[in-house]
């Protein structure tokens, strides 16, 4: 069985399909968490009373390493020479929104929570309106 799971990741068709499932996994998941933050905005308590913002940050994160492992072993990579002004400004500003409407946590749990939310809008933004050649 092992080695059949050898075998199998070895196989460069095996790993062009994980690393495009895996994107695919990766895009629902950010739709899953910003689908939490609206539930949480409507129904405070309703998502951070179950940890599901931290089960859904860390299997963010993981489907991330898998990717960029992936595409370093595949040799894949993209270029953005797009460059906006108006990107900035508008994390900053939601780093303000989204700290202020999670006031009733402690401030490194403000933070943490914060900065992952915004990384993962980036990330989101950088996937859907980057250019593909």
């Amino acid at each position: 069985m092992i080695q059949k799971i050898k075998k199998l990741s070895r196989n460069i068709q095996f790993q062009l399909t994980l690393y495009k499932l895996s994107n695919d996994i990766l895009f629902y998941l950010i739709i899953a968490t910003l689908g939490s933050l609206l539930v949480e905005g409507a129904l405070p308590g309703m998502v951070s009373g179950n940890n599901g913002f931290i089960i859904l940050l860390f299997l963010i994160f993981a489907i991330i390493l898998v990717i960029s492992k992936l595409g370093a072993k595949l040799h894949i990579s993209f270029k953005s020479n797009k460059r906006s002004h108006f990107f900035p400004f508008a994390i900053f500003f939601s780093f303000i929104l989204i700290g202020n409407s999670l006031l009733k946590f402690s401030l490194i749990e403000n933070l943490i929570i914060t900065t992952s939310t915004i990384f993962i809008i980036a990330l989101f933004y950088k996937t859907v309106f980057s250019e593909q050649s």
